[in-house]
């Protein structure tokens, strides 16, 4: 019989973090899962942990791949791999509290695919103050969840597809760490979309969430490691423009026209006031491509990738350059109305400070 939860762990060249985080995969207190973790080709010592690991406990199922595959495709292979009902991701250089598969799994509901548990943020001892505080801030602007719906253990499609029709940029859920799914929604609405730089796990839990809904857990049961060594602190350095614009793009574009985000855009028009997803895009998209320059030819920090990436994904989504019907017409209603608002508070701050004369 297949266990009930397979624990996901996509490594490459994790070896000084790796045995915290197999210790407590391995330390859960529900017994019935699988490790599956693929090792994407590491040049250190992962592979050797790993297997390790793997001649301890037979819930280790251990594989390696012949060349790098990239972290998206690793990913998506683990899933492939995974044979349980639910599938727990578990980035290698982070690490689950012990209770953590006990308490997802106690959260779950009928029909619903997704569950998501709060996390804690924890900085390697180099890390300055100063970027700490940054990081700091970043986490706490993001967990949205817990302040948008407080003391709710489930949160309704609707109401999250009214989140993401806000900013469908926003991650509110977290990292891969933070996630519980169950192999359903992979086979509904896919896997993680190989054009993204940034934010591709995000994206993937709001096509779920949108549809089904998520179950929420507050408390802290995964550990998320902010390093130098990391891929998000390499793909900052050396792809600005694809991690800070590009990515963001495809998800707007994703967001106005998939089919699958249907329901982010009844919320949108729903919404009070209504928000024009498709409009929005065009905004973003020609200041997306005035920012490719920027970023190119930027003194003290230039993207040599820049306009290559800007060109790339113009080719992949030519839709991107489409002017929906009514948007000038719309830009242009919005400039009068301005106008005439403009006016009006100018209008009565004049009248405010006439004296009145008594007669």
């Amino acid at each position: 019989m297949p266990p009930l939860v397979s624990i996901c762990v996509p490594a490459y060249n994790a070896a000084p973090y790796l045995r915290q985080c197999l210790d407590s995969a391995l330390a859960q207190t529900f017994r019935n899962f699988e490790l599956v973790l693929v090792d994407n080709a590491s040049t250190d010592d992962t592979f050797a942990i790993a297997a390790e690991y793997a001649r301890r406990d037979s819930r280790f199922r251990l594989y390696r791949n012949g060349g790098n595959l990239g972290p998206k495709a690793n990913f998506n292979r683990c899933i492939d791999l995974a044979q349980g009902e639910w599938v727990k991701f578990l980035c290698a250089d982070d690490w689950l509290e012990p209770i953590c598969l006990a308490q997802m799994l106690a959260a779950r509901r009928p029909e619903v695919l997704l569950v998501v548990c709060s996390e804690r943020l924890v900085f390697c001892e180099k890390m300055p103050e100063t970027e700490r505080q940054k990081h700091l801030e970043y986490w706490a602007d993001h967990t949205l969840l817990s302040r948008r719906f407080p003391g709710q253990s489930f949160i309704p499609a609707a109401d999250f597809a009214s989140l993401v029709a806000e900013d469908p940029t926003f991650n509110c859920i977290g990292t891969p760490n933070a996630v519980l799914m169950h192999r359903d929604a992979f086979t509904r609405f896919g896997r993680m979309n190989p054009n993204l730089v940034h934010h591709d796990d995000w994206e993937l839990y709001a096509r779920v969430a949108v549809h089904t809904g998520l179950c929420y857990v507050a408390e802290p049961l995964a550990n998320y490691r902010q390093h130098y060594d990391s891929l998000g602190t390499y793909l900052v350095h050396e792809h600005r423009f694809a991690i800070e614009v590009i990515s963001a793009l495809i998800i707007r574009y994703e967001v106005a026209y998939a089919s699958v985000y249907e329901p982010v855009r009844n919320a949108a028009i729903a919404h009070n006031p209504p928000i024009n997803l498709r409009h929005q895009l065009v905004d973003f998209v020609r200041q997306a491509g005035l920012q490719a320059h920027e970023f190119a030819f930027d003194s003290s920090r230039p993207d040599s990738c820049a306009l290559a990436d800007w060109q790339k994904v113009i080719e992949l989504y030519p839709g991107l350059l489409a002017t929906p019907a009514g948007y000038y017409l719309e830009k242009s209603w919005s400039r009068v109305k301005n106008g005439l608002r403009r006016l009006t508070t100018a209008a009565r701050s004049r009248f405010k400070n006439i004296p009145i004369v008594a007669r």
